[in-house]
């Protein structure tokens, strides 16, 4: 029988997540900052590197896109389940009472 092996990550694997954890943690701290570099970065990119600039605003399209299709989609699906829910309670009414007699 074979049993699968645990993959070992390198120390400079881990040394990388740890790098990218703390990356992540530093923009959630630093909303402001950091939202005023991407604004300037995409000045100077629009200037210098109009090709680049239009690649970029293609794939934050696509995403914005995607993002609103899944929410469309989630709430597609939760007003077909409250549909089928008042379905089913018109179909099938509830006549028991409600607690315990003794």
């Amino acid at each position: 029988m074979i049993e699968p092996t645990e993959v070992q990550e390198t120390p400079a694997e881990r040394m990388y997540k740890k790098h990218l954890f703390n990356v992540s943690k530093y923009q959630k701290n630093n909303k402001e900052k950091i939202g005023k570099k991407q604004k300037e970065y995409l000045i100077k990119i629009k200037q210098d590197e109009p090709e680049k600039y239009k690649e970029i605003q293609a794939k934050r399209h696509a995403y914005y896109i995607k993002r609103t299709a899944e929410a469309a989609a989630k709430i597609n699906v939760l007003v077909e389940l409250e549909q089928k829910k008042l379905v089913i309670t018109k179909e099938v009414p509830d006549t028991r009472r409600s607690g315990f007699r003794r």
